[in-house]
């Protein structure tokens, strides 16, 4: 919501010693906690996305990216099926 819609509900605050700007920085926390309720109930919270993702098998990284990482994490390279480490003589 813009700050301006947010005004409507400066009324609630009435009773309270905050500024206006206050009041409206309280406003747009509240509206933001709700918003993230209602994305974590409606299924569009990202983090609920990439788990639906994973489960599905839609998953960016494929497990050779994975490897990749884990072998530039480990300081070594990545493990080749078709190298067995020894070298080839002609």
């Amino acid at each position: 919501m813009e700050r301006e819609e947010l005004r409507e509900f400066l009324h609630f605050l009435d009773g309270t010693d905050m500024t206006e700007d206050e009041k409206l920085e309280y406003i747009e926390c509240v509206q933001r906690v709700i918003s993230e309720f209602v994305a974590l109930g409606w299924g569009t919270h990202p983090i609920q996305q990439a788990s639906d993702a994973k489960e599905r098998d839609e998953c960016i990284l494929t497990q050779e990216l994975l490897d990749n990482l884990k072998a530039k994490h480990d300081g070594g390279k990545p493990e080749d099926d078709s190298a067995s480490g020894e070298s080839e003589t002609s």
